[in-house]
């Protein structure tokens, strides 16, 4: 059997770092059992059979006692109101629209729907429970709108924002992570606030 090693990827070895640290959940993240508990469990099940998929962490946690049978939804409904919410943003994500230019040309095919993210401003002045944090509103009229326009690119440089520090110490990246750093000048960050 394979073994799960908590050693440091090679391309962060170039770097320096010599093992793990810790690990911890992502912030904001909402589950029943501690990082290091999950991490354990996971090391376990890859152990026993040599991978880690989605199925087989399911199989391994579905007895009541299984250490990470409190992360997932039992209740068989439940389970499939949440999965066909899954199905509806698949079909959300894949949905795109080509567009014809004035020059008789065509667009490249982009999303015809966003998600944009409610902004701090929304979360501070609605409390509303019954409000979905995410709502998916058509690409033209985001672009239509200067005030959701300016929301959405917001949203965008942030997500990059967060991809950047997701991948900074893959050195291959360095020019991709330069001209991030040049266009965060160009926008400047002030004027990205919504």
């Amino acid at each position: 059997m394979a073994t799960f090693r908590a050693t440091v990827p090679t391309f962060l070895a170039r770097r320096g770092p010599t093992g793990v640290e810790g690990v911890r959940w992502k912030p904001f993240t909402n589950l029943p059992v501690s990082a290091e508990v999950a991490a354990q469990e996971l090391q376990r099940i890859y152990r026993e059979t040599g991978s880690l998929t989605p199925d087989l962490i399911v199989s391994a946690s579905a007895e009541p006692d299984a250490v990470l049978h409190d992360c997932f939804e039992w209740d068989d409904d439940e389970a499939a109101r949440a999965h066909r919410a899954d199905q509806a943003r698949y079909l959300l994500r894949h949905l795109v629209v080509v567009y014809r230019k004035s020059d008789q040309t065509l667009t490249h095919p982009v999303r015809y729907v966003i998600n944009l993210r409610r902004s701090p401003a929304d979360e501070r002045l609605e409390d509303d429970e019954d409000q979905p944090r995410n709502t998916y509103l058509p690409i033209a009229q985001v672009m239509g709108d200067e005030q959701v326009r300016r929301r959405y690119v917001a949203q965008a440089f942030a997500d990059l924002m967060r991809w950047r520090a997701r991948y900074r110490d893959v050195e291959e990246l360095a020019r991709v992570f330069r001209a991030i750093e040049e266009v965060e000048e160009h926008l400047g960050r002030g004027s990205l606030a919504v």
